[in-house]
């Protein structure tokens, strides 16, 4: 670690924890843009409450996530909120940390490395989600962390990572497939080959995962999932965090007002279609996994993201946090596993995406006045910018998907195109 980065991670230190001691936190823990009723500091604070209180943490229907988190910020609870406050600046050293050290061991250069950590430090949507103490930056810190291990070819510790992620927030479950590819692919004792600059090519080693790594890290992720809401109803005496938690998660039982599409589309649908629609809405983060796994086995750091793209934007409850998940990763998305570049230059839509997502980041909020406070707006100005938001990113996942598509073709015909090409210039 080079003298210049250690002064960005203390760069990055520093501009949080001005902003903590300037009082920023209360402006940011209450942005729905920022925090989800799965996701609130303050509802961990309400159920750590009820619990010193001697009342179920679920009581009152405040408090809707899994009993583990209130073990963890348990002994936080009665000291100065300083301590929280440092805790959640650490989960983001630690996270830009692990991002850097994937990227080393994808043989990127280390100033490459550096700034893949640095734009995720600085990234606004991060350090909105740190001021505002979101909860879902434990779940992105697992996943990053189950990515890092998978990289390496440990099993027990990916699926520990994971499983932890999925019991947080369920939707990581989708991720299994493409850790297991890692898994496999990182787990075959065969030389890379050098470093090319062109176009990706398949690797010469197995590609599908074998029944060995499947089973195993089923079996390993399944264990530790068990043992984690094990432990949950060890700690409550009861079983009843299941219904109050996921059921809350998976339903959307709590309407406030997100930067998703849950919230609204529910808000005016007619209740006998709610059963339905909910299915339609939960089924769409999962649907894709089997058909994309298939197609993309062969990239499957390009898998991993898609995929945890899809769970920002469908999940019941997103916010700023997730999206500053998979906007982290797409700078590794370059590096292919058998050692080769992904070539990404048929992306052409990027430079919409990002004016999209930034005209939506300054619209949200004043649209939100508009409509909360001034009442000049309604929800439906609101929930377009969520639309186009939306948009932006479905855009970016199609286009980089496909990007990756014509550099298989391109590389699977390259000799026949450079035949085509050859002959036509002799006929003119």
């Amino acid at each position: 670690m080079n003298k210049s980065f250690k002064l960005l991670l203390l760069g990055a230190i520093f501009v949080r924890v001005l902003l903590f001691q300037q009082g920023f936190y209360e402006v940011f823990g209450n942005r729905n843009e920022v925090i989800t009723p799965v996701s609130s500091y303050k509802r961990v604070k309400e159920g750590l409450y009820l619990v010193d209180a001697g009342n179920s943490p679920y009581a009152g229907t405040v408090y809707l996530q899994p009993p583990l988190l209130l073990a963890l910020f348990y002994p936080l609870h009665n000291l100065d909120v300083i301590f929280t406050q440092l805790f959640y600046v650490s989960l983001d050293i630690i996270f830009a940390l692990v991002l850097r050290s994937i990227s080393f061991m994808t043989k990127e250069s280390e100033s490459f490395s550096n700034l893949i950590a640095t734009l995720y430090l600085f990234n606004p949507f991060t350090i909105f989600s740190c001021i505002g103490m979101s909860t879902t930056n434990i779940n992105n810190t697992s996943i990053i962390v189950a990515l890092f291990y998978a990289h390496k070819g440990n099993i027990p510790l990916t699926s520990f990572f994971i499983a932890l992620a999925s019991y947080l927030t369920i939707y990581p479950i989708v991720l299994v497939p493409p850790l297991i590819v890692l898994l496999h692919k990182y787990n075959q004792k065969t030389p890379s080959p050098p470093r090319s600059r062109s176009h990706s090519t398949p690797p010469n080693t197995t590609d599908k995962p074998t029944y060995t790594t499947i089973f195993s890290t089923t079996t390993c992720f399944l264990l530790f999932l068990g043992w984690l809401l094990w432990l949950s109803y060890k700690l409550l005496h009861s079983w009843d965090f299941l219904q109050e938690s996921y059921l809350s998660m998976v339903g959307g039982l709590d309407l406030t007002p997100t930067i998703g599409l849950f919230w609204y589309f529910f808000v005016e649908i007619f209740e006998h279609f709610r059963s339905l629609f909910l299915f339609v809405f939960q089924y769409h983060p999962f649907v894709y996994v089997a058909p994309l796994t298939l197609r993309l086995y062969r990239h499957p750091m390009v898998l991993f993201w898609t995929l945890t793209a899809i769970i920002s934007i469908l999940k019941a409850y997103p916010s700023v946090s997730d999206l500053s998940l998979h906007l982290s990763i797409i700078p590794l998305l370059r590096s292919n596993v058998n050692g080769s570049i992904l070539s990404l230059t048929g992306v052409k839509n990027a430079t919409l995406v990002g004016v999209a997502m930034f005209y939506c980041t300054i619209l949200s909020p004043i649209l939100w006045h508009m409509w909360i406070y001034q009442g000049t707006g309604n929800a439906n100005f609101y929930y377009a910018a969520n639309l186009v938001m939306t948009l932006a990113h479905i855009i970016l996942i199609v286009d980089i998907v496909s990007s990756v598509f014509k550099s298989n073709f391109i590389a699977k015909h390259a000799n026949e195109i450079a035949n085509d090409s050859y002959q036509n210039g002799e006929n003119e």
